[in-house]
């Protein structure tokens, strides 16, 4: 590429990471919902999972299962035992692992995690760069966490109410001066006291930011994305499409 050419980009990459901004931005400022555990409850039933037995009406549903097998010359009855406990221990397994899938799912539920609209607050309120890295360094900590039952390890938890593998904050760090730029440009929209204006102002960022992450100019970001937040374009598609039309038929040719 020659110097001083315009640096090509996908709109459609460049969407991509505008609507991930763009949700982790309206996660912090609305909260989100996210699976926990209860773990005691998941211990609890997986104790009783790991105690689950065939009863020995099911065990005995193999013996006639096994004369017929001999009846027609597949198997001997010399075998009959061994093929027995084999068809016990595989039933054992399979309840087994029912239950422990059973344990897991309902001891998992869904909570809502509050927002955090402070942060989007002092992000639109920072003037200079070191801000904006000072404030995305509370995004994260490092907290043992439990992989697996009587297992943990080392990892980043968000302390905002993002996604653990949110990109949000170490982009906003590496581009806050594009940000603090964004938000001094004369299309950033000025007006902050309507819930709605507000999802303009981080749609506007959002695509700013993700204009910073391929060398392009806010302007250029902004229009090649569009206007349409991600939130909008189920509604938008919606209304957009045409209606059906309905042609009447004349009594004539009934």
């Amino acid at each position: 590429m020659s110097a001083g050419r315009p640096r090509k980009v996908d709109p459609g990459s460049l969407y991509t990471f505008a609507h991930q901004f763009y949700w982790d931005l309206k996660s912090i400022q609305e909260g989100l919902f996210r699976v926990a555990t209860n773990k005691e409850l998941r211990d609890k039933l997986l104790r009783e999972a790991d105690a689950v037995q065939p009863s020995k009406e099911q065990i005995n549903e193999f013996h006639p299962r096994f004369s017929r097998l001999v009846e027609k010359g597949y198997a001997a009855e010399a075998d009959r035992e061994r093929q027995a406990g084999e068809w016990a221990e595989d039933l054992k397994f399979h309840m087994q692992e029912s239950a422990r899938n059973h344990a897991y799912e309902v001891s998992r539920r869904v909570v809502k995690i509050p927002g955090e609209p402070d942060v989007v607050d002092d992000l639109l309120a920072a003037t200079k760069p070191e801000q904006i890295v000072t404030i995305c360094k509370d995004a994260f900590s490092t907290w043992p966490r439990e992989i697996e039952p009587n297992v943990t390890r080392e990892t980043q938890l968000p302390n905002w109410p993002i996604h653990g593998g949110s990109v949000l904050p170490m982009y906003l760090s590496q581009y806050a001066a594009e940000f603090i730029a964004a938000k001094n440009d004369p299309r950033f929209p000025k007006s902050s006291s309507r819930p709605s204006s507000r999802l303009k102002r981080l749609w506007f960022l959002s695509r700013a930011l993700a204009g910073a992450l391929y060398g392009i100019k806010c302007r250029t970001a902004i229009n090649l994305v569009g206007s349409i937040r991600p939130d909008q374009a189920a509604e938008f598609s919606r209304a957009t499409k045409p209606r059906r039309k309905i042609t009447k038929v004349s009594r004539s040719k009934r």
